[in-house]
Protein backbone atom coordinates (compact mmCIF):
# COMPACT_ATOMS: atom_id res chain seq x y z
CA UNK A 1 0.00 0.00 0.00
CA UNK A 2 1.36 3.47 -0.81
CA UNK A 3 0.88 6.60 1.23
CA UNK A 4 -0.92 9.59 -0.24
CA UNK A 5 1.26 12.56 -1.16
CA UNK A 6 0.20 15.68 0.69
CA UNK A 7 0.86 19.24 -0.47
CA UNK A 8 3.03 21.39 1.75
CA UNK A 9 1.08 23.95 3.76
CA UNK A 10 1.32 27.46 2.38
CA UNK A 11 3.14 30.08 4.43
CA UNK A 12 0.86 32.90 5.57
CA UNK A 13 1.49 36.11 3.68
CA UNK A 14 2.03 39.40 5.43
CA UNK A 15 -0.31 42.28 4.75
CA UNK A 16 1.27 44.55 2.16
CA UNK A 17 1.43 47.48 4.57
CA UNK A 18 3.69 45.47 6.89
CA UNK A 19 5.93 44.12 4.14
CA UNK A 20 9.45 45.47 4.79
CA UNK A 21 11.36 47.21 2.02
CA UNK A 22 15.04 47.86 1.67
CA UNK A 23 16.42 51.23 0.69
CA UNK A 24 20.04 51.09 -0.37
CA UNK A 25 22.60 53.32 -2.00
CA UNK A 26 26.20 52.85 -3.10
CA UNK A 27 29.03 54.56 -1.28
CA UNK A 28 32.75 54.24 -1.00
CA UNK A 29 34.10 52.00 1.73
CA UNK A 30 35.53 55.06 3.45
CA UNK A 31 32.11 56.76 3.54
CA UNK A 32 30.37 53.59 4.78
CA UNK A 33 32.93 53.26 7.58
CA UNK A 34 32.32 56.92 8.52
CA UNK A 35 28.57 56.30 8.68
CA UNK A 36 29.17 53.26 10.90
CA UNK A 37 31.34 55.34 13.25
CA UNK A 38 28.75 58.12 13.33
CA UNK A 39 25.98 55.65 14.19
CA UNK A 40 28.15 54.16 16.92
CA UNK A 41 28.89 57.63 18.31
CA UNK A 42 25.13 58.26 18.34
CA UNK A 43 24.58 54.91 20.14
CA UNK A 44 22.38 53.88 17.25
CA UNK A 45 22.24 51.57 14.26
CA UNK A 46 22.82 52.90 10.76
CA UNK A 47 19.08 52.50 10.06
CA UNK A 48 18.22 54.40 13.25
CA UNK A 49 20.72 57.13 12.45
CA UNK A 50 19.32 57.58 8.94
CA UNK A 51 15.77 57.64 10.31
CA UNK A 52 16.68 60.39 12.80
CA UNK A 53 18.53 62.38 10.17
CA UNK A 54 15.70 62.18 7.64
CA UNK A 55 13.05 63.22 10.18
CA UNK A 56 15.18 66.18 11.30
CA UNK A 57 15.93 67.22 7.71
CA UNK A 58 12.26 66.99 6.76
CA UNK A 59 11.35 69.38 9.60
CA UNK A 60 14.16 71.78 8.64
CA UNK A 61 12.92 72.10 5.06
CA UNK A 62 9.29 72.57 6.12
CA UNK A 63 8.00 69.09 5.25
CA UNK A 64 5.29 68.81 7.89
CA UNK A 65 4.02 65.30 7.20
CA UNK A 66 4.81 63.07 10.17
CA UNK A 67 6.99 60.06 9.39
CA UNK A 68 5.23 56.73 9.87
CA UNK A 69 6.69 54.11 12.21
CA UNK A 70 9.50 52.13 10.64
Amino acid sequence: MSAAVMARPKKPTKPESLDPRTIAFRTSGEYAAWVDRLASHNRSTVAGLLDQALVKFAREIGFEERAPER
